[in-house]
């Protein structure tokens, strides 16, 4: 069932943010590149978006997988992208 596209953030036992759509872990909107295609950006701009204007700690990147896990150490980091993103997907009224 489709839903508006909207970023939950949560820590990890390792005291790392994390964050993501969890609505639908097997589907489309939990995909790491699901933001950057919603906001029409290449790839490569939402890593570096997600490294330099929201300062995320540590990134991982599976080619086999093709998963990206990336986290930070400061909540209100975390915290800011999840309102910046969510905004983003009300904004377009992005669907998954």
């Amino acid at each position: 069932m489709a839903h508006l596209y909207k970023v939950s953030e949560w820590q990890g036992a390792s005291g790392k943010w994390y964050c993501n759509d969890v609505a639908d872990l097997a589907g489309p909107s939990a995909k790491w590149y699901t933001p950057a295609r919603m906001l029409g950006i290449s790839l490569c701009d939402y890593v570096l978006l997600l490294k330099n204007e929201f300062k995320v700690s540590s990134m991982k990147y599976n080619p086999d997988t093709d998963v990206l896990i990336f986290s930070w150490d400061k909540q209100a980091d975390c915290h800011k992208y999840v309102l910046w993103i969510n905004k983003m997907a009300r904004k377009a009224n992005f669907m998954c």
